[in-house]
């Protein structure tokens, strides 16, 4: 429901309507109009099956629909695309419940390390993190984005921590509750 819900919002993503350029992965991928439009139609539909018939099968179909769109076009492969079909991996090949958790843990566990590693450099709190206030959260006084950016070091050490907590069996659920409140 998420994935189609991100498609739906980025739809002229997916299309080759739009204003800027289509950047095929290889220069000579290029579909028919028709083909295109035919494959981004079959995307959606199947996320819509997903939701309601969630089989392997649809999951491949799914995966090479994305590949197909991708390589048309490389501006396609956004963080949140290559994360969701990384989620969907694990459900194409095995149905033991224990391998697919321990799959899931590794690649979140994975991702707030990188994450937090990522944005524990000099130039985060300035281009990031005030991009984040004034863009995001509409903050536009300078004092107000100066006290708030002296706590940007905060979200890398939040995230490497939530990793950490989701590690070990202990503190699992402090990491859950930390990752959930924190994408709230």
């Amino acid at each position: 429901f998420l994935l189609l819900t991100s498609v739906l919002i980025s739809f002229n993503l997916w299309t080759n309507d739009r204003t800027f350029e289509v950047f095929p992965i290889i220069k000579w991928i290029s579909f028919p109009y028709y083909l295109s439009k035919l494959i981004q139609l079959i995307l959606v539909a199947i996320l819509f099956v997903l939701i309601c018939c969630p089989k392997p099968k649809y999951i491949k179909i799914l995966c090479v629909l994305f590949i197909l769109l991708i390589l048309e076009d490389q501006m396609r492969l956004q963080p949140w695309v290559y994360f969701y079909l990384l989620v969907l991996l694990p459900f194409i090949s095995t149905k033991e419940k224990n391998t697919i958790v321990n799959y899931l843990r590794i690649l979140f566990i994975g991702t707030y390390i990188w994450s937090g590693f990522f944005k524990f450099n000099p130039n985060f709190d300035h281009l990031i993190f005030e991009s984040i206030l004034i863009d995001g959260l509409r903050i536009y006084d300078p004092i107000t984005i100066y006290s708030i950016k002296s706590f940007a070091f905060v979200i890398p050490i939040i995230e490497i921590l939530m990793a950490i907590f989701l590690l070990f069996h202990r503190t699992r659920k402090i990491g859950v509750g930390l990752s959930i409140s924190s994408h709230l």
